[in-house]
């Protein structure tokens, strides 16, 4: 299994995913947006922008507020709503099958830029290329 993105520009790698969500917040169930995610290993929570949250269908006023703060631009917490159920697909270059990831909620903030952080990225081998990133399983021997 291996997931590839591009570069972007200036250092920002990109891959590309289907975004769903199973949130009873949905006014439809079952649709599937196509996103752009920033590959962030500085950051800790995958991050949904508002707008592709709206794209998918999400009333932003049913969602709860989070306790966790995140830093904001000038370095003062925010704090961002919680969709829950989601679910990010990737297309694996090897088989060209989808695989899907599943998140029990992520962040959805007022940010122009969708962030796959940490809590995805822990699980795999991140390897850079002049212009692809690849994203390959973490397989640990024990």
């Amino acid at each position: 299994m291996r997931f590839e993105g591009g570069l972007l520009y200036h250092g920002l790698y990109t891959i590309s995913a289907l975004l769903n969500s199973s949130s009873p917040t949905l006014e439809e169930q079952n649709r599937k947006v196509s996103v752009r995610l920033v590959v962030d290993t500085g950051c800790s929570k995958t991050i949904i922008s508002k707008f592709d949250a709206e794209r998918l269908g999400v009333d932003l006023s049913k969602l709860a507020l989070s306790k966790d703060s995140m830093l904001g631009v000038v370095g003062a917490p925010v704090y961002p709503l919680i969709l829950d159920k989601c679910t990010l697909s990737f297309l694996d270059i090897e088989t060209d099958k989808w695989y899907t990831e599943h998140f029990e909620s992520v962040f959805v903030h007022d940010t122009h830029t969708n962030l796959l952080g940490i809590d995805m990225l822990k699980n795999y081998i991140i390897s850079f290329t002049t212009m692809s990133v690849y994203l390959d399983p973490n397989i640990r021997i024990t």
